[in-house]
């Protein structure tokens, strides 16, 4: 395998997920425009939900511990023996995703009746028609997902992200032409042209790179596939309670009438770009450099990368929770505006938006705090109390939805991801205790300035969204350079450094 470029190839994944997430907000205005907060829109997320709770449910664990176990095997066993594995697991996981859209179509009405219940006949008729044309997504995604780590195992990571942004860019253009002509269905059509465009240019690469023979499909081997099962059964189980998670969620704002969902759906796109980012820079950065430096037990290389790590993360969230936060409102107006939103659904979109900054609060202390562990190997404590967060957010849902309504989401997710962190925290060595007092500031410091900035863009800058954007985005600037010191960043020598290699290349 050719060696790779760590810093490299993070970087240019970083930057192309970024333009990914960014074709998709364009993706998510155009949704808003056509199809606003309405019952077909519901029943669609609906639809959308459950069936990638049911692909990750059961193909989720082989697909996130697909690479290790292919290198494992091609270094241990040889490249034709792990090539052969690979097909015949690949071959299984067409036949059981078959018989499983078969058993899910003839389930289609009864399954119909129970997920949408609430969102009357025309969601009843909306969600099985839409399910019924979306189930053989289930094999295309699936088959997306294994090639790309295929692809992955031989150090190939651009294609998959190169072509899903083209893919993405051809979705937004299917959805401008057909949406006015046939309605909700155009989502349908322009995930079907993404996916399988995706599907065909991964496949014809890995024939051109010469990984797979077709003779190795004809022939496959339920021994050559147990390898796979095997390493990924410890999985199976946080992955269940995590699309469980995921699935009631929105299937309980479908129990708060009509659009809900449609509100929540809106409202959390945000914070998912902001996590993406985040868990890119923890997964490629800290946790194989922690790893590293606990393995060579050299304690005070592991608090410094945590510190400068911990540095960059809330550096980054200095920036974007005081805008998420402050600058919710123009930021759902610019975006989400048009069609039939009314002033009103953005108003309710907004406060859910801003309760999903707080929480993610809540949510970088559980995912620093999990990742040392991991690091550390304490990862079963982890994946324990990840699971624990799972159930106890579940729980809370049910709990109270009928109580506080959308709010319930972002809160349970933000406080018992919170005390879940704290526990793991304690769980670690006693160095953390200055690691916690620093995050602790550093929230407050985050908080200060996003409701600054909300004061700012409420009351005193009540004009029109792209100029009330700009004044936020300038106050959050000029709120970080003069807060920045306070978390271990000095903006001023980072600008002058900055500007001093730009000066030098030209």
């Amino acid at each position: 395998m050719s060696s790779v470029n760590v810093k490299r190839t993070s970087s240019i994944l970083f930057i192309l997920r970024i333009i990914k997430m960014l074709v998709s907000l364009v993706t998510v205005s155009l949704t808003a425009k056509y199809f606003g907060v309405s019952v077909e829109k519901d029943a669609w997320l609906l639809v959308i939900a459950l069936i990638s709770s049911i692909t990750l449910l059961v193909w989720g664990p082989i697909n996130e511990t697909f690479r290790a176990k292919f290198i494992f095997l091609k270094e241990h066993d040889g490249e034709n023996i792990a090539l052969r594995s690979a097909s015949s697991l690949l071959c299984g996981i067409i036949i059981i995703t078959i018989l499983l859209i078969t058993v899910l179509a003839v389930c289609a009405p009864l399954i119909a009746n129970f997920s949408a219940h609430d969102l009357g006949k025309s969601g009843i008729e909306w969600f099985l028609s839409i399910f019924l044309f979306l189930l053989p997504s289930l094999l295309i995604d699936e088959l997306n997902n294994i090639s790309t780590s295929i692809l992955n195992a031989y150090n190939v990571f651009y294609i998959p992200e190169i072509v899903g942004s083209i893919t993405s860019a051809i979705y937004i253009v299917v959805l401008l032409w057909l949406a006015p002509i046939i309605g909700i269905y155009s989502i349908v059509v322009g995930q079907y042209i993404a996916t399988i465009t995706l599907l065909v240019v991964l496949f014809v690469y890995l024939r051109r790179q010469h990984i797979f023979h077709i003779r190795w499909f004809l022939k496959p081997s339920f021994q050559l596939v147990k390898p796979f099962v095997y390493y990924a059964l410890p999985f199976f189980f946080p992955y269940a309670i995590g699309q469980i998670n995921y699935f009631t969620e929105r299937w309980l704002a479908t129990l708060l009438g009509v659009g809900n969902l449609s509100i929540l759906d809106y409202s959390r796109r945000f914070t998912v770009i902001l996590q993406t980012v985040v868990g890119s820079v923890l997964t490629t950065l800290m946790v194989p450099l922690l790893a590293k430096s606990h393995m060579s037990g050299k304690t005070s290389d592991f608090n410094m990368i945590v510190k400068q790590n911990v540095t960059v993360i809330y550096g980054i969230m200095l920036l974007a929770i005081p805008f998420l936060f402050g600058a919710a409102y123009p930021i759902c107006d610019f975006l989400y505006h048009r069609g039939d939103i009314t002033v009103r659904d953005i108003q309710n979109i907004t406060q859910i938006c801003q309760f999903y900054a707080l929480a993610f609060l809540g949510v970088i202390i559980y995912i620093i705090f999990g990742n040392i562990l991991l690091a550390s190997e304490k990862g079963k404590i982890y994946a324990f109390w990840g699971v624990i967060a799972q159930i106890v957010v579940i729980a809370t849902n049910f709990g109270f939805v009928s109580y506080l309504g959308l709010v319930i989401f972002p809160f349970s997710l933000g406080l018992v991801h919170l005390i879940i962190g704290g526990i793991m925290w304690s769980k670690g060595k006693s160095w953390s205790t200055e690691l916690l007092k620093t995050i602790i500031r550093n929230n407050i410091l985050i908080i200060l300035l996003s409701y600054g900035v909300h004061l700012l863009s409420k009351h005193i800058y009540p004009i029109a969204a792209i100029p009330n954007i700009l004044l936020c985005v300038a106050t959050i600037l000029s709120g970080a350079v003069l807060l920045s010191p306070l978390i271990g960043i000095n903006s001023w020598s980072l600008l002058k450094r900055t500007l001093q290699k730009v000066k030098s290349r030209g």
